[in-house]
């Protein structure tokens, strides 16, 4: 048995690529848990209802309709982006989705944990857990000053377009009073962008 774990081990080490892409999963996942657990205990701490700060599904018929609409809109840019050399270089994220079909739907369950994580973090937490004590304005600058920040050392484009796209997922997370229509629709402009840049 230990042969065999020492062999396979020994496989993995010969093909860098798939190190280098477990270890980069193991990495956001560590990322995400972070992002999730640390706000999450500081809600419990202050007794916060968990729909307060959009554990709840919201108003999912406007938001449903509010994503489906502004994904369309996104498809033919992200079409463009990834034809883009910037992009190319960055995009699929994950190093393991470029080493074949199976590891890129191992890429797409990972980035939607993120994802979830993510925007409960920015939308969740920051955005709707400020808004009541702070009012919409404020809390809209608390949640996307730093989600900008976090798109630094992605491609420029990408950079320049977090700003509109992050006031634009605080709307949409205060409307639905959710963080499920932005884990929704980052995920699927994400790993839209990573289906066109590897196929």
């Amino acid at each position: 048995m230990v042969r065999g774990m020492l062999e396979r081990t020994s496989e993995l080490a010969s093909q860098p690529a798939l190190v280098q892409g477990w270890l980069q999963i193991a990495a956001k996942l560590g990322r995400g848990i972070v992002l999730f657990f640390v706000p999450l205990l500081t809600v419990l701490a202050l007794r916060i209802r968990l729909p307060e700060v959009g554990f709840s599904v919201g108003r999912w018929k406007n938001w449903l309709r509010d994503i489906g609409i502004l994904y369309l809109i996104m498809l033919p840019l992200l079409y463009w982006a990834a034809e883009r050399p910037s992009f190319r270089q960055v995009y699929p994220y994950f190093l393991l989705a470029r080493q074949g079909l199976g590891y890129f739907v191992i890429g797409l369950v990972v980035r939607l944990a993120y994802m979830f994580c993510w925007e409960f973090f920015f939308r969740g937490f920051l955005l709707l857990g400020f808004e009541r004590r702070v009012g919409p304005a404020a809390a809209i600058a608390v949640s996307t000053i730093p989600f900008v920040l976090m798109h630094f050392g992605k491609p420029e484009a990408e950079v320049y377009g977090a700003l509109p796209a992050g006031l634009i997922l605080c709307a949409i997370a205060l409307r639905a009073r959710s963080v499920w229509p932005g884990v929704l629709l980052h995920w699927l402009v994400a790993s839209s962008m990573d289906f066109f840049a590897a196929f």
